[in-house]
Parts: C-alpha cells; sequence; structure tokens
C-alpha cells in the first residue's frame, strides 16, 4: 500500500514541503492530497496528485513552476508522476466560470465541489475547507459519467494516434 509505506509517506511530505516552500503562505489557504493514490484500485504507477486551494492573487506560473520541478525530479516524487493543480477559492464561491488551469468552466467547478465533498482527499497543510457550505450544484451522477465517457475516449483516440 502506497501510504503505508515509510518510504512513501517521507515522499509525499518531501513534495509537500516543497510545494509549501515556494508559494507565499497568504496564498496558499489549503493543500489537499488527492486521486487514486488515496484509494483501493491504486497502482504501482498511480500519480501522485495535490491540490492547492488558493487565493485570487496567486500566479499561474507557479503551477507550471513546480510541475516542471517535478518532471525532473523524480527522485524527489519516488519515481512517480507527480501533479500540482492550484484552485482558487473565488472559483468556489460562484464568482467566476472558473480560471484555474484545471477548472475552465462551471461544469469542472460542479465537478471538483462533488469532489472535494465526497472523496477522502486529505488535508495536507492549512487550513480545512468545508466544501459543502459553497452554494454550488454540484454534477449529478449521471453528468459525471457523461464527462467521465468523454475523458475515456478522448485518451482512447490519443493512445491511438500515439
Amino acid at each position: 500500500m502506497f501510504l503505508e509505506s515509510k518510504y512513501y509517506k517521507k515522499v509525499v511530505k518531501d513534495i509537500k514541503d516543497h510545494i509549501v516552500s515556494q508559494i507565499p503562505k497568504e496564498k496558499l489557504i489549503s493543500l489537499y492530497l488527492g486521486g487514486r493514490i488515496l484509494t483501493k484500485d491504486r497502482s504501482p504507477n498511480s500519480d501522485i496528485d495535490f491540490f492547492g486551494i488558493v487565493s485570487d492573487d496567486f500566479d499561474l506560473n507557479s503551477e507550471n513552476s513546480l510541475n516542471n520541478f517535478f518532471d525532473k525530479n523524480k527522485k524527489l516524487t519516488g519515481e512517480r508522476e507527480c501533479r500540482f493543480r492550484a484552485i482558487y477559492i473565488s472559483d468556489f464561491q460562484n464568482k467566476t466560470n472558473g480560471k484555474s488551469n484545471i477548472i475552465k468552466n462551471k461544469v469542472d467547478i460542479k465537478l471538483f465541489i462533488k469532489l472535494f465533498r465526497y472523496n477522502k482527499y486529505k488535508l495536507l497543510y492549512g487550513k480545512k475547507i468545508n466544501f459543502s457550505k459553497f452554494n454550488i450544484r454540484e454534477l449529478s451522477d449521471k453528468e459525471e459519467l457523461k464527462l467521465d465517457i468523454c475523458f475515456i475516449k478522448s485518451n482512447i483516440d490519443y493512445f491511438k494516434k500515439n
């Protein structure tokens, strides 16, 4: 199991420490570990996903810089792909149509509200956010399934071409 291993606990801690050291504390509201790495269906190749809930003055170039650093420093990431995804708090406050790199529209906002409300994302740093307080309707299971099917189809097309 990934997080049961002392080695991978250290990997996650080292990555977290690096992220926190690179973002001013007033801009990083919370940092969560998420994705398949925390689930029973993870694989030895599962990537490591970090989600930073950030203030509106966060520079998205920092997200790119962190991800480039992780790509070049595989020892730090335990030889796994690692991604930091910044999500502006205003995306959840219904103040935007999505301005984060990973959230581009209202459907994405609804999906991430659902993911943060019901998935067991692990708070690693900062303020625990009650995602139920945001007045956003989450995606229905049917809407989420449609997104999943589109995602799978696009991945199949990508792998056929490559």
